[in-house]
């Protein structure tokens, strides 16, 4: 996607100045009473900053993401949307501990209006800490909302497989692809015509997810290959195929195409920088390689 810079509205007046031969007596207008018209401008300002952070954690501006992320949040703590976003840039840096206060700090101030995606992305950080404890509990609500729910499922598997449940989450990841092939024609239906939808890519890189975990790589490929179909750039998705084609010996195809197209877009991937890197041993190119990592 293009680059888009913000757009910053700056709400007030401005009173004319006069130069030259006296005027006629200028009447000045009321001053606006606080809270009038100061909703509308300030609104237009958090959607700015919104959009202008969504685009720069898009393409790898990771610091000028976090600004306007917390631009929005500084005028609405409780925008869970931005708390995402913001925590998404912290992550992406290696700042996990600060991105789990950010999604933990904004579900504070949402009260009872917790979103089930800010719950996903927080029990996320937990598990890549090992904090099952902590994820525990969001995992929890995330089923109790909807027994089906793909990222509830896989996330329990997960929280069961570092237990060393292994039957329990051998269960959870069939109840998964259950939920898959239920919500096919629903939840999961691609609608190419919407654009780019990362969140529903998301979903399709969670089935791919599920697949994979009980060796199912074909119908990985095919929820991953859904998923970028709803978003080509999708991070997670792209990094899944990279890893799978290597790992079938396809280096080529794991290189040219997923890791070039989606460093192209966003230079800072982490995550496809480390498949990069693994495809360059593979072809024993130690020195770029290591210039990957």
């Amino acid at each position: 996607m293009h680059k888009l810079l913000a757009l910053l509205l700056l709400s007030g007046c401005l009173a004319p100045l006069f130069a030259g031969s006296p005027a006629p007596a200028v009447t000045r207008p009321d001053p606006v009473q606080a809270g009038e018209d100061e909703e509308e401008p300030r609104e237009e300002s958090v959607d700015s900053w919104l959009a202008a952070g969504e685009i720069a954690l898009d393409t790898g501006r990771y610091k000028s993401a976090k600004a306007d992320f917390k631009k929005v949040l500084k005028e609405q703590p409780e925008h869970q949307a931005a708390a995402r976003g913001l925590a998404a840039a912290q992550a992406a840096e290696g700042d996990y501990k600060p991105a789990i206060k950010t999604l933990e700090s904004c579900l504070q101030a949402a009260g009872d209006k917790a979103e089930r995606t800010t719950r996903v992305h927080l029990a996320r950080l937990h598990l890549l800490l090992g904090a099952t404890e902590a994820a525990q509990p969001l995992v929890d609500a995330l089923l109790k909302a909807d027994a089906g729910d793909l990222d509830g499922l896989l996330l329990k598997a997960r929280l069961e497989l570092h237990a060393g449940k292994l039957e329990d989450a051998d269960k959870s990841l069939d109840a998964l692809r259950q939920a898959v092939l239920a919500r096919r024609n629903t939840e999961l239906k691609i609608d190419k015509s919407k654009g780019r939808q990362p969140d529903l890519a998301d979903l399709w890189a969670t089935a791919g997810e599920g697949y994979f975990l009980q060796n199912k790589l074909h119908e990985a490929n095919d929820c991953w290959g859904n998923a970028l179909q709803c978003d080509e750039y999708h991070l997670r998705s792209n990094a899944w195929m990279a890893r799978l084609y290597l790992e079938q010996n396809h280096d080529s195809s794991s290189l040219v195409n997923y890791v070039a197209p989606t460093l192209k877009h966003n230079e800072f991937a982490a995550d496809v920088h480390f498949w990069a890197a693994r495809v360059h041993f593979f072809r024993w190119r130690g020195a770029e390689g290591m210039k990957s990592l």
